[in-house]
This record gives C-alpha cells, sequence and structure tokens, in this order.
C-alpha cells in the first residue's frame, strides 16, 4: 500500500544492516514539531533518539486491539521528549549514533554493520543486540559450537574530550552460549556509561568473533599439590585436572612462584579460569572492587576475566590488608 497512512513514525534505535525501532501515530505536527503515540515509550523524560519516518503496511482491525504493521523508512530528525502523555520531537538535525561492526570468522564469515542508540541505558543492550543477531544472521545459538569474541570499544571523556579505549573479551561454547554472554558485554558498558566519576560517551564499538565446530570448554576437578614444602622453596609444583565436554580428562602440570620473602605459615591454592577467579576475588577481598575515580573503574573493567584462560594462585590464610583500594603483602 506504499504511505497508505502518513500518519506514522518510528523511534529507531538500531539501524545498518538491521532496523529496530518502535512505530507510533503521529498526533500533531506544527512546522518542524512533531508529536506522537499519545503514551510514552519508556517514559524516560529527556532523551535524544532517532527518529524515522515509516511505511504502514497494514492495518490489522480488532473489537479488542487494532494494531499498524509497517516498516522503518530513513532517519529525519529525533525524540527529545518521552513523557507519559506521549512523545515529541523535531523533522531534521538527527540524533547521534553511534557506529558498531561485528566481523564474523570461521565457518561462516561476514561483517554487519549497524549503527545504535546513543543512550546511557539503551545503548549496552543495542551492542549486544547487534552481537547477537549478526551471530544468529549466519547460524544458530543452538548447536555444538565455540565462540572465541573480542570487543574494541572507543570512548571520550567529555570533560576535555580525552580519549579512552577498553578492549574486552572471552570464549563460550555450546548450546545458548552467546546468549549467555550478555552480561559480559553489556554491564561494562552500563558502568561506564552511568558511572558516577565523569561523563563518558562511546564513539565505536567493533566485535570480531570466530566461530568454530565443536566444543573446547572444560571445567577444574582437581588439584594436586605438595601439602608441605620444604624452607626456600622457590616454585611450587602442581597439577590441575580438566574435564572437557566430551568426558575426556586431561592433567597439565603446572609451577607457581614463590616470593622469596614469603613467610612460613598455611597458605591457601586456587585454580579457576579467569572468569571464575574474578568472581571470586569480589568474594575475598570486594572492597578493591569499589572504585572512587573513573581511573579505578577503567582499571577494574580492563582486568582479565575470559573462560579460557586457567588462574593458579596462592593466598594467605590472613584477611587481606587494603588500602586505598589496594593489597598489601604485609605492613611496612
Amino acid at each position: 500500500h506504499g504511505r497508505q497512512f502518513a500518519s506514522a513514525h518510528e523511534q529507531g534505535t538500531i539501524g545498518g544492516d538491521a532496523d529496530l525501532g518502535a512505530i507510533g501515530t503521529v498526533t500533531w505536527v506544527d512546522g518542524d514539531r512533531v508529536l506522537m503515540m499519545g503514551h510514552p515509550l519508556f517514559q524516560r523524560g529527556a532523551v535524544d533518539l532517532p527518529l524515522a519516518s515509516a511505511d504502514i503496511v497494514t492495518i490489522l482491525p480488532s473489537r479488542r486491539i487494532s494494531f499498524k504493521i509497517g516498516s522503518p523508512g530513513p532517519v529525519i530528525g529525533a525524540v527529545h521528549h518521552d513523557l507519559r502523555a506521549g512523545l515529541a520531537g523535531r523533522i531534521g538535525a538527527v540524533a547521534p549514533v553511534i557506529p558498531v561492526t561485528v566481523k564474523l570468522e570461521g565457518a561462516a564469515p561476514g561483517t554487519f554493520r549497524f549503527t545504535a542508540a546513543d543512550d546511557a541505558q539503551l545503548t549496552p543492550l543495542l551492542v549486544f543486540w547487534s552481537f547477537y543477531n549478526a551471530l544468529l544472521a549466519e547460524g544458530d545459538d543452538a548447536s555444538r559450537q565455540t565462540f572465541d569474541w573480542q570487543l574494541e570499544t572507543n570512548w571520550r571523556e567529555k570533560a576535555g574530550s580525552v580519549a579512552r579505549k577498553l578492549d574486552l573479551g572471552g570464549v563460550a561454547a555450546g548450546p545458548g552460549a552467546a546468549g549467555m554472554l550478555a552480561g559480559e558485554i553489556m554491564t561494562p558498558l552500563a558502568l561506564l556509561l552511568d558511572n558516577p566519576f565523569s561523563e563518558v560517551a562511546l564513539e565505536s564499538a567493533s566485535f570480531t568473533v570466530n566461530v568454530k565446530p565443536g566444543r573446547s570448554d572444560a571445567v577444574v576437578t582437581a588439584l594436586g599439590l605438595p601439602r608441605r614444602l620444604a624452607a626456600g622453596t622457590t616454585a611450587l609444583p602442581l597439577t590441575v585436572e580438566l574435564r572437557d565436554a566430551a568426558g575426556a580428562m586431561q592433567r597439565l602440570p603446572l609451577s607457581v612462584t614463590l616470593p622469596a620473602t614469603l613467610p612460613a605459615g598455611a597458605y591457601r591454592v586456587v585454580a579457576a579460569s579467569a572468569a571464575e577467579f574474578f568472581a571470586f576475588e569480589a568474594q575475598r577481598a570486594p572492597a578493591r572492587l569499589l572504585p572512587t575515580r573513573l581511573d579505578d573503574l577503567w582499571e577494574l573493567l580492563e582486568t582479565a576475566r575470559s573462560a579460557s584462560t586457567l588462574v593458579v594462585a596462592v593466598f594467605a590464610a590472613d584477611r587481606p590488608l587494603l588500602v586505598g583500594g589496594r593489597e598489601l603483602a604485609a605492613m611496612p
């Protein structure tokens, strides 16, 4: 039917190789000003989101609730208010968007390019949505496969326009693995966009994902090491036992270098993935994970926590001594 109904506009949140937005009825137009929907979308108050035109394909009438089926058109302006009574915006200057690229490698290579709305609450979800849907476009999330992913993000600290960069990455395997990465991808972005220290803006996000057939994950099942060490020992020999998804066992001989000043006493040895180790640290010394400035938050988010990295650590039995968020081995 083409533009059978001209009174349709869309609040676009994803553009490029996919379109994601909310189509609603135009209530009133006055020059470049537009009122829409007659109800809130998120009821977020002041916003700055893309406003696009939309084509209504058909109407599905119903005595209970009628609704339209439409498709989005080009971005033509911006939505500035999302209130109880409806949405308000202007046609003309468009709202800023963030370029998101997803490059797939492996069995089904390809590159997808998206634009995501620049919004502290929506952007983390939209970046993950772009990543996840690019994977689904070339495959599935229910088979025996392993994802090795890297995310490169570029930021700007608005006070002084300081450029910053944050790289994330990890692995996931098996059915539903990609969906389970939501927290690993969204949480760091949300923490930065809504941090209490300094306003920052995400300028771009770029994924590289290597999709390999078969599962290559394993769990730690045992840790073998001597119960006692002679005085002056400089290295702790140990063996980590792993069981893969097929049930096969593997033993990894490792060695942990011990500090020359390590005093005699009881110690705890932990073997885990970097992801599990990060969670363990959050329980063992939670004060280390409480940033007091933006640089602290950046350092925390840059901490390696990939499930593909095996970490072996030796801990003293005493409560950790923390000064200024840093753990000290002993009092001066």
